[in-house]
């Protein structure tokens, strides 16, 4: 039988500078809880008028204590909408929230409607961090997300025979290398490929020129519609925004394969936890590639040479940057499945006024060009 525990919460806003103080003390669940990338999330929105703070749940009775990123914005209407890019970051009370987590949410989003008089609030709870939400919400939109994981903590023989069968055979007709040498750290000195760390800008230039020649094959697989509507992710400039704010912190890294003639072949972008959190967390974010190194093997080879990299450097999760388990049979689904991890899944809980609700089907309705 559940207790009854006395869930008056405290609400207490704290600035970016609060939250990386309580940083030194206390070790994050989820990457994106981190501030840097609080304060990049937030640049991504093209609404006005931001906020960027962190929100203190207390419970004194229960010894409840947790940190909630936040971003608050006000779009063309002049509507104030608030997101939050994790699910709570416990630092006490983390078992008693186990069951009632939904009096946390429920109080949270009074306290928003009544501090910024918001229209709508959206949590992220991405496939990566801790199980906050734990099913159905009435009165709240729920889409799903998956990724694949690999458990890093496994020894390097089992995290490479637990890849498919052919994404073996493709890393041995890459490099010509024995499974045995794949293995060991000896097998690039085979090939004369050279894979290098990103250092200076120059190699953000690169990334950008290979993500061209990516783009573009791309394009050839859109509908005419997706054509239409597809905006570039990875804009040079947008690049340089990311690594800007996350490169000083140890939070992203970029390696690059290079042929035996010198000339890059793929190249990959990982956020990373640094030491942040409290489990180590690699997370594929973009990759790109030439033709003729898609042809040779490189993106596969490289994610190979980036699991061990930060296998050795004490990682212990390697995500593959999102699964499409609507679409198990596409290119990209079957590539990221290869490579022998689990399935986890994620969602996006949003609560939306009526108003707002009622406005939000009405633009869909005339914006939708698939109607």
């Amino acid at each position: 039988m559940l207790r009854l525990i006395n869930m008056r919460f405290v609400f207490k806003t704290l600035t970016l500078n609060d939250a990386f103080s309580l940083l030194s003390s206390v070790k994050f669940r989820s990457i994106f809880a981190l501030p840097p990338f609080v304060e990049l999330q937030s640049l991504d929105q093209k609404a006005s008028a931001k906020k960027i703070f962190y929100i203190e749940i207390k419970n004194l009775e229960e010894g409840v204590d947790a940190l909630v990123p936040m971003i608050i914005s006000r779009n063309r209407l002049d509507l104030n909408l608030a997101f939050s890019p994790s699910p709570p970051q416990f630092i006490e009370g983390n078992d008693i929230m186990n069951e009632l987590w939904k009096v946390m949410l429920d109080s949270l989003l009074n306290y928003l409607k009544k501090q910024y008089n918001i229209s709508a609030f959206s949590m992220c709870q991405r496939p990566y961090d801790p199980i906050f939400i734990k099913e159905r919400l009435n009165g709240w939109d729920m889409q799903y997300t998956y990724d694949i994981v690999i458990n890093l903590s496994n020894d390097i023989e089992k995290i490479y025979y637990n890849f498919d069968k052919r994404h073996r055979y493709a890393l041995r007709k890459a490099t010509g290398c024995s499974d045995r040498e794949l293995i060991t750290s000896e097998c690039l000195k085979k090939t004369g490929y050279i894979i290098q760390e990103a250092e200076d800008i120059d190699a953000i230039r690169e990334f950008r020129s290979l993500w061209t020649m990516t783009l573009n094959r791309m394009y050839e697989s859109f509908s005419l519609p997706r054509r239409l509507f597809y905006k570039d992710p990875l804009t040079l400039e947008k690049l340089y925004k990311t690594f800007n704010k996350l490169k000083p912190y140890g939070l992203i890294k970029l390696f690059t394969i290079y042929d035996e003639t010198g000339n890059p072949g793929a190249s990959n972008i990982y956020f990373v936890s640094g030491e942040f959190l409290d489990i180590p967390t690699a997370l594929w974010s973009a990759g790109a590639s030439t033709e003729k190194g898609r042809k040779k093997g490189f993106p596969l080879l490289l994610h190979w040479y980036a699991i061990r990299w930060f296998k050795e450097n004490g990682y212990k999760r390697y995500f593959l940057g999102g699964y499409d388990a609507t679409n198990p049979h596409s290119g990209p689904s079957l590539f990221k499945k290869g490579f022998g991890g689990l399935l986890v899944s994620g969602v996006i809980a949003s609560w939306y006024s009526q108003p707002f609700r009622l406005i939000r089907r009405v633009v869909s309705y005339m914006t939708n060009p698939f109607k």
